[in-house]
């Protein structure tokens, strides 16, 4: 089945490619900054994130199985959060290599470094791309959201949505194949498809407080090789890009992986949950990006339906907003007001103690925001996120809504 279904595509895309332009693609991320120091070949640059946080917190429920922490500290806080690093490599457009080396504090307040993405890209033909290392799965906004951001500042918000969490917040390593091709200068067939070593089923929160995860896709920060041994996650992504009218476009884009869980996984699983005992390996997700750009408004959502042993995760969100920006200043030249709904639901069947076990809560988020671009390689995000959590037991209702304020500089 899976090589009829890449066979299709192959037969849909091939004739397209002769008759292709060069066109952009976002997996050939460049970052620009202050002080950015650029040669022929070489540019280096960096990027500061500070954050005042302020939070709620409680203990009602405190999860402490399957190596899940529940720190719960109630104090607000300034924090220097990020420095990052960020080397970027190009001969002649034929080959792209960034990366970002990360040092950060993390939720229980310990400073920690590692890379955030590695990867290099070949262009054999203008339309075609071949891309190798640790990067995002190609289902985040990064790679098909139509607001002006750049990278990974097109989810918006610093908190990442629930789906980010559950799904794609996290980078894999493994090869990824893409063609954009282009249709009547308005219309752009896009594909994309990975062979990744797959990421580990675990858990993370959706609040810089170290309470209440949800389950997550993870990867191990320890190790960024590709494993020749161990099964592999594969996907595969078929979209649609159009410009109607003026400034107004959309883009389409529907995705399938495909792994297994892994031993380790299963083990989470049975320790975390009470009652959980399947030997499923099942490991997939199906879903959908779509986003429209009209202007001054942006409009952002994404379904995902997870299978993970017996578990199912489905989730949704839908991200509107409105930016207003001139050309005409160099400070205070641009603003984003933004809403978020974000809806995980989480269903297991028949499962002791799930109100309990906040792995198994429905959550349900409302995002408000708003982005006020100081100068151009400056930005201030300010986001609230109020969170509510379905815990099926007593309480009913948990604390954990937050408040953030962040400045970003790009050096």
């Amino acid at each position: 089945m899976t090589k009829k279904i890449l066979l299709l595509c192959w037969i849909i895309v091939c004739p397209e490619i002769c008759f292709s332009q060069p066109i952009y693609f976002p997996e050939t991320k460049k970052e620009e900054g202050l002080l950015q120091l650029k040669f022929e070949w070489l540019t280096l640059g960096a990027e500061f994130e500070s954050e005042f946080l302020a939070h709620q917190g409680d203990d009602a429920f405190s999860l402490q199985k399957g190596g899940i922490l529940h720190t719960n500290r109630q104090k607000n806080r300034f924090s220097v959060n990020k420095l990052t690093l960020i080397p970027q490599f190009n001969f002649k457009d034929k080959i792209y290599f960034y990366s970002e080396l990360e040092a950060f504090v993390n939720r229980s307040e310990l400073d920690d470094t590692f890379f955030r993405e590695a990867h290099v890209t070949f262009f054999p033909l203008p339309q075609l791309f071949i891309k190798a290392g640790l990067d995002d799965r190609f289902i985040s906004p990064e790679f098909s959201a139509e607001n002006d951001a750049a990278g990974d500042d097109k989810r918006l918000t610093e908190v990442f949505p629930v789906n980010g969490t559950a799904f794609w917040k996290d980078e894999d390593v493994g090869i990824t194949i893409g063609g954009n091709h282009s249709y009547k200068e308005k219309t752009t067939f896009y594909w994309r498809g990975s062979y990744t070593n797959g990421l580990n089923l675990r858990h993370d929160e959706i609040t810089r407080n170290q309470i209440y995860p949800i389950l997550h896709d993870d990867r191990d920060t320890s190790n960024i090789n590709i494993d020749l041994n161990g099964e592999k996650d594969y996907g595969i992504g078929i979209g649609i890009r159009h410009l109607l009218k003026g400034d107004f476009r959309f883009n389409v884009f529907g995705f399938y992986y495909n792994d297994h869980l892994a031993p380790t996984d299963m083990e989470f699983l049975r320790d975390a949950i009470n009652g959980y005992n399947s030997g499923k390996r099942t490991h997939h997700l199906v879903g959908c990006n779509l986003s429209f750009k009209f202007p001054h408004v942006d409009l952002f959502s994404q379904f995902i339906r997870a299978r993970n042993g017996t578990i199912s995760r489905n989730g949704f969100y839908a991200e509107p907003s409105l930016y207003l920006t001139t050309v005409q200043r160099e400070f205070l030249n641009g603003a984003r007001l933004l809403y978020r709904i974000n809806y995980l639901n989480v269903d297991v069947g028949e499962v002791a103690n799930v109100s309990g076990n906040p792995l198994l809560w429905d959550r349900l988020t409302h995002s408000f925001g708003f982005n006020i671009q100081i100068h151009k390689y400056v930005l201030l995000r300010n986001e609230f996120h109020w969170n509510i959590d379905e815990t099926g037991g007593t309480p009913a209702d948990v604390g954990n809504n937050e408040f953030l304020s962040q400045i970003e500089v790009k050096f």
